[in-house]
């Protein structure tokens, strides 16, 4: 909005944190809200908008030049531990929900000749993002960048309940980084919570994909949040 465009947002309930809660109340006061009751009906909404010439972006945002922004994330870290910062670690663990975070490192790891296996976390059901995706995700990558495909090892450990339902492990891993990091449930919690289960006792990365900058800025003078799903 701050560069003039007119933004909608369509969403479909899930379940409530208060940092979901403080994320729609700053979406609430600068989108149009497009309230739907499932992710099918949401996907019929974007399509809709897209028909009539609004530029859409999917759940998650990941593409394959989207992805790009990972293999080069990637590469930051292959020189990292190529310039003595770090071991190279065996495994590299990251949330995934539409899997460009995942992809994107994948690629840069097997570019880089390196067998590190980069650990998919899945955070959503394989009904909304079936391994076919993912597939297709980095054969995208790979036309864009002239690298091999590659795709992560999906750890399906900690999905719990479904998408946005926090678990025990979870939120024992959110726990446990408070005073390093800020963490959540929906996300990093689960992918930490899988590598702290990892019984490999080589060198691993976790990948804090969390923003971290406060919302608190983006919540000055706004509404208190009504719930929409209401």
């Amino acid at each position: 909005m701050s560069a003039g465009h007119q933004v909608d947002v369509v969403t479909f309930e899930r379940p409530h944190t208060a940092h979901v809660e403080q994320v729609l109340q700053a979406t609430q006061a600068r989108a149009t809200m497009h309230v739907t009751a499932s992710l099918d009906d949401a996907k019929d909404t974007l399509a809709q908008l897209g028909a009539r010439g609004v530029m859409t972006i999917p759940a998650g945002g990941s593409s394959a030049r989207g992805a790009l922004g990972f293999v080069q994330a990637g590469e930051e870290l292959i020189a990292q531990v190529e310039s003595g910062l770090l071991p190279r670690p065996r495994r590299i663990w990251a949330a995934m929900g539409t899997a460009g975070t995942v992809v994107g490192l994948a690629m840069a790891v097997k570019a880089a000749g390196w067998g590190t296996e980069v650990m998919a976390v899945r955070v959503v059901p394989d009904a909304w993002l079936p391994e076919s995706d993912i597939v297709e995700l980095a054969a995208g990558v790979a036309r864009l960048t002239g690298l091999e495909p590659a795709v992560p090892t999906i750890d399906d450990t900690q999905l719990g309940d479904g998408y946005g339902e926090a678990t025990s492990a979870g939120v024992a891993a959110v726990d446990a980084m408070a005073s390093v990091t800020p963490l959540e449930t929906t996300y990093t919690g689960k992918a930490l919570a899988a590598a702290l289960a990892d019984t490999d006792t080589a060198t691993s990365v976790f990948w804090q994909t969390h923003n971290t900058w406060s919302l608190a800025p983006l919540l000055e003078g706004t509404a208190p949040c009504s719930n929409v799903w209401a």
